[in-house]
């Protein structure tokens, strides 16, 4: 459930995007100071899994404050698993595209 009696469904909708943006920001900085190396697409998956777990557990749990109702955990993992293989494949097909550009 998005909104509550004091923040509208998009208003939630654009915060929610927002902070995820900016964590997932962060998730190559985080990893080198935990010396964690995202060569592959396994290790970023599961980078991107654990920053999206954690962040929407959090939001989920301040959802007075967000506006983010989710009702179970399962849901939770769920979400972070979808929203982690979408931002793994955005961040592959991004890197192709802009090889073939640089290229031209």
């Amino acid at each position: 459930v998005l909104g509550n009696a004091t923040l509208a469904k998009s208003t939630v909708s654009v915060l929610i995007g927002f902070i995820l943006t900016v964590l997932i920001y962060f998730v190559p900085f985080f990893a080198k100071k935990i010396e964690l190396k995202l060569k592959d697409e396994k290790t970023t998956t599961l980078a991107y899994f654990a920053t999206n777990s954690i962040a929407l557990w959090v939001l989920k749990r301040l959802a007075d404050f967000t506006g983010l109702g989710i009702s179970s955990i399962l849901f939770v993992l769920i979400i972070a698993v979808i929203a982690s293989l979408v931002q793994v494949g955005v961040d592959k097909y991004t890197n192709i595209y802009l090889k073939k550009f640089q290229k031209s």
